[in-house]
């Protein structure tokens, strides 16, 4: 009973907190906190945010005792938009990162440093858009929790965004094309953001809310400030010596 409660509230939560605009010049993925103890593991995460439409797909291997290799992906396609056949944004982003690892308890912390880019498409009334590529490098210090029942994570992401190129349509709302203004006028930029995640173990698989939070005010670069995916994740392929 109290799991099927505690699903009850990951749906409330993510629902609550994934409310956007239909436009946006950046959305934050979920963050890869790591599970992983020993060599030779491997986890996956598979993640839906509703808000952006977007699926998060996430890997971790460890090659090595103590060394994290992760692997993202951000997909929040929309064909008609590319077509401009409807109005919203299609965006994708894939990075990777490698780090290390500590291992406690019930806990394991890590640190990585990855590299990564993406395409952003935004299609506004009369058929104007807004083409911008991105790329980002960053650092993450993050802590992981599990016991039996509980899985609980939270990372800081510092980000180095570079917008490196961009196509825009100079008869897009005045707004809309200031936001894209004051970006090139930044560029690049230095983004901190928050990821926290909690959730339910179901061995050998826990479901969880991932919440991504971008910290300073983004309301002139029209950035999406969060972003929650409801995450499905597991951890496999230990080896007994490492």
């Amino acid at each position: 009973m109290k799991k099927q409660l505690a699903i009850l509230l990951l749906l409330y939560c993510w629902i609550c907190t994934s409310l956007s605009g239909q436009n946006y010049n950046y959305a934050p993925n979920s963050l890869n906190i790591p599970t992983i103890r020993k060599r030779g593991e491997v986890s996956m995460g598979l993640g839906y945010g509703h808000a952006t439409n977007s699926l998060d797909v996430q890997l971790a291997y460890s090659p090595f005792k103590q060394v994290l290799i992760l692997g993202n992906y951000f997909h929040a396609r929309n064909k008609e938009v590319r077509q401009q056949t409807m109005n919203g944004t299609d965006y994708y982003f894939g990075e990777a990162a490698i780090g290390f690892y500590e291992t406690y308890k019930k806990g394991v912390g890590s640190i990585t440093a990855g590299w990564g880019n993406g395409n952003l498409f935004s299609n506004y009334e009369m058929n104007n858009s807004a083409e911008l590529s991105i790329q980002r490098w960053f650092v993450q210090p993050g802590f992981a929790y599990q016991s039996e029942f509980f899985h609980a994570a939270v990372a800081l992401r510092f980000s180095r965004l570079n917008y490196t190129k961009a196509n825009v349509s100079f008869s897009i709302n005045p707004s809309d094309l200031a936001h894209i203004q004051n970006i090139e006028a930044k560029n690049p930029i230095l983004l901190p953001e928050l990821g926290i995640q909690a959730g339910i173990v179901f061995k050998p698989v826990y479901l969880g809310l991932s919440i991504s939070s971008i910290f300073p005010d983004t309301n002139l670069w029209d950035f999406t400030r969060l972003n929650a995916a409801l995450m499905l994740s597991t951890t496999f392929g230990t080896r007994r010596k490492g």
